[in-house]
């Protein structure tokens, strides 16, 4: 999901130095059209590959949404338009009722809708459900609002009452609050949302040949912010160590608070 959502932005990147679009020379021009095409073009392929096999529906959802913040962006029409459409033909063949349902499915693949409405997985237990652990999780962070319940006690707390064990509440804002209290989240998620603002700011002041990289930076953090809102891929090193690359690039972004191009001018 991160990996296509700064593509995007090196491909939108790309597109505005090849035509010349941008208010200045590009720092740093493309020596091959066609070899930077190909490239992209496979890593994009590879990653919506990548992004379908997953079967994570945070991850298609997002996937979209980022496509169509890019469109949005830059105010290509026909990119939203289509974007929207296609969400709206996905949503309708998983949600619609039956006679609507039945001749958008012949286009929608089986395993995308019916894993949206979870006739793939039917019958699941009630503590395997995700709706069951947040409203669990968010019960326990007002029964101890200040304090929580202590670090790593939603599990065996969870299994308790369940008889199902799970390893964190798919939420990292709820399991936060559940473990530590309120006043942890709300200070990391409002210190977190400072810099992201502050980032936006300083993408906006950037000439216009330099804000898609930047953007992308941005774009792909706040990709892996939302999924943590509903899932904890956090635990993992690897994604976790991105995510906070990824913010420190966004930071970067707000002490320069100067083209990045003038920095190596000569």
């Amino acid at each position: 999901m991160v990996v296509w959502t700064i593509a995007l932005g090196l491909a939108v990147d790309f597109w505005q130095n090849t035509r010349k679009t941008s208010d200045r020379p590009h720092p740093n021009p493309a020596p091959s059209p066609k070899l930077a095409i190909a490239i992209l073009g496979i890593t994009l392929g590879l990653t919506v590959a990548g992004l379908l096999l997953t079967n994570s529906r945070n991850a298609w959802g997002l996937g979209l949404l980022m496509t169509l913040a890019w469109a949005v962006v830059l105010g290509w029409h026909w990119l939203w338009q289509g974007v929207t459409g296609a969400i709206a033909i996905i949503l309708g063949a998983a949600f619609a009722p039956e006679g609507v349902a039945t001749p958008l499915r012949i286009i929608v693949p089986r395993f995308i809708w019916a894993r949206l409405n979870d006739s793939l997985y039917p019958n699941r237990p009630v503590g395997t459900l995700r709706s069951t652990q947040w409203d669990f999780a968010w019960d326990l962070s007002w029964q101890r609002p200040i304090l929580g319940w202590g670090l790593r006690n939603f599990s065996p707390l969870y299994e308790g009452v369940t008889q199902v064990w799970m390893g964190h509440p798919h939420s990292l804002l709820l399991m936060l609050a559940a473990e530590t209290g309120w006043v942890a989240p709300l200070a990391l998620f409002g210190g977190v949302g400072w810099i992201l603002g502050r980032g936006l700011w300083a993408v906006g002041r950037l000439p216009v040949g330099d804000r898609p990289a930047a953007l992308s930076i941005w774009l792909g953090f706040v990709s892996l912010a939302l999924f943590h809102i509903v899932d904890i891929t956090l635990f993992d090193v690897r994604i976790g160590l991105l995510g906070w690359i990824l913010l420190a690039g966004v930071w970067g972004l707000v002490w320069r608070r100067v083209p990045i191009a003038k920095n190596f001018a000569p």
